[in-house]
């Protein structure tokens, strides 16, 4: 007995040593993720007034361009675009050279994992995301590239992701019922969150219930289309997007494809102006898996990936390697099937937003949208739609396209200059010289220091520190 006794006393004692390293190790990670070291700081300093010659501007207004100009910049924001421009020794030049001046792109579905994907993405031309799960460390992120503390693009965030039931992912608010969801929505408000993202688990009560809150507290709704809500309460509804072309097909459609049934369903859309993020580069990854093995990872520079999200990406996709050819052909039809989608809701005229759903599937941040505007090049849109669906729709679904998305006198200089002609072909896009975002002018020299800044990821430690701190605390 006293045998046993002993023993119980020492697997005690282990399970409380066990439970206090726990607790020591989470507490560490979570400070350390907060802490965020070896920030980089601004590395271009910032410019009270820059004059940007010989540009031909992209205004996004409409499909036009206006030839031979001069934009002045003063404190971030256009003050002028002339014809003629005389040089003044106050005034930072940057000779454009005829290249072509547009706006800012804007991921309008990404989900950031690591500081330096802001980064990383502004070498891109990529000047603000919408990031579409919220976590703490974002709210932070957002402050820091707001007052020029790290280079980067700006975020605007949904708050934590609102679902229902046993489908739930683990870094999602799970409710139970209206009471909660409208709770959930105030909370989200409180946090200063951009806006709020639902899932499709929501049943039609708890969803009313999340849209008439957010009416109250005048925050935007965005998301998945739950399953349980049908189209026509969806699209009478006050949300601004849906997410995901695969949804319409997983969700409207039940897995069963119809050109039929996708025009009826745009038909709705676009009546009420409701924003669709297409995002065809996740599954095209999967597809791409199923097809070219181990030849297509092999391909994709890991190193730019924070490495928690690499070892989860792997696992991602490795699940599709050495696909028999059953899978493969039944994923070239989905494959087909999600970019007839896009192409059918922008033949009805739907409102479209250029998203990537940045994050999961080894998905490098910045690249991975000029992956997406190919696949939109693909399917039929044409290139002043793709720009249009990367600038000022995003502007307007986040309801800031009186500050960015088109470049006009009074707006932020949020714009990128390059070679070619993009209203030509939007792949012109990746062909960037420089990137003017938050007072800052960085040339060809200096986004290569960004995307030296982007590949500085996050460690192990803090990465899962932060992730815990968001599940501690949602």
């Amino acid at each position: 007995m006293k045998l046993i006794l002993r023993i119980l006393k020492i697997i005690g004692k282990a399970f409380l040593f066990l439970v206090l390293a726990i607790v020591v190790y989470v507490t560490a990670a979570i400070l350390v993720g907060r802490l965020e070291l070896d920030s980089p700081g601004p590395i271009v300093p910032n410019e009270s007034k820059v004059a940007f010659t010989h540009v031909n501007i992209i205004p996004m207004d409409s499909n036009h361009v206006l030839t031979d100009k001069t934009v002045l910049v003063e404190n971030g924001i256009i003050t002028g675009i002339y014809d003629e421009f005389e040089t003044s020794q106050n005034i930072k030049m940057v000779d454009g050279q005829l290249k072509y001046l547009a706006p800012g792109l804007i991921d309008a579905h990404a989900h950031i994992f690591d500081r330096s994907d802001l980064a990383l993405n502004l070498s891109q031309g990529v000047t603000t995301v919408r990031n579409m799960m919220g976590f703490p460390m974002h709210l932070r992120w957002r402050s820091e590239v707001n007052n020029n503390l790290f280079p980067g693009a700006s975020i605007y965030t949904a708050g934590p992701t609102l679902n229902m039931g046993s489908d739930s992912g683990p870094f999602h608010k799970v409710l139970k019922n209206s009471n909660e969801g409208r709770k959930a929505v105030k909370l989200t408000k409180s946090k200063g969150y951009d806006f709020v993202k639902i899932y499709d688990g929501l049943t039609e009560e708890v969803f009313k219930a999340i849209m008439d809150e957010a009416k109250l507290q005048s925050i935007k709704v965005a998301g998945h289309p739950p399953r349980a809500v049908n189209l026509e309460t969806l699209a009478n509804s006050d949300i601004v997007s849906i997410e995901h072309a695969e949804e319409i097909f997983q969700g409207m459609m039940n897995y069963k494809y119809s050109t039929k049934k996708t025009d009826s369903i745009a038909k709705i859309l676009s009546e009420r102006e409701i924003y669709v993020t297409p995002t065809l580069i996740i599954y095209h990854y999967l597809y791409r898996t199923m097809n070219e093995d181990r030849e297509f990872l092999d391909s994709i520079p890991q190193e730019y990936i924070n490495p928690l999200t690499r070892f989860i990406g792997n696992k991602q996709l490795e699940g599709y390697l050495n696909m028999d050819e059953k899978g493969k052909k039944y994923s070239a039809s989905k494959s087909a099937a999600l970019s007839e989608i896009l192409s059918i809701l922008h033949q009805n005229n739907v409102p479209l937003l250029l998203g990537t759903d940045l994050g999961p599937n080894l998905t490098v941040a910045g690249y991975i949208l000029h992956s997406e505007i190919e696949l939109w090049r693909k399917a039929g849109v044409e290139d002043y739609e793709i720009i249009k669906a990367g600038t000022i729709n995003v502007a307007k679904a986040l309801d800031i396209d009186d500050k960015v998305g088109t470049i006009e006198i009074g707006k932020r200089a949020d714009f990128i200059l390059v070679d070619q002609n993009p209203l030509e072909d939007a792949r012109n896009l990746r062909r960037i010289s420089g990137v003017f975002h938050n007072s800052s002018w960085y040339d060809s020299e200096r986004l290569k220091e960004l995307e030296e800044i982007g590949k500085d990821k996050s460690s192990w430690f803090s990465t899962i520190g932060r992730f815990t701190e968001y599940i501690l605390f949602k």
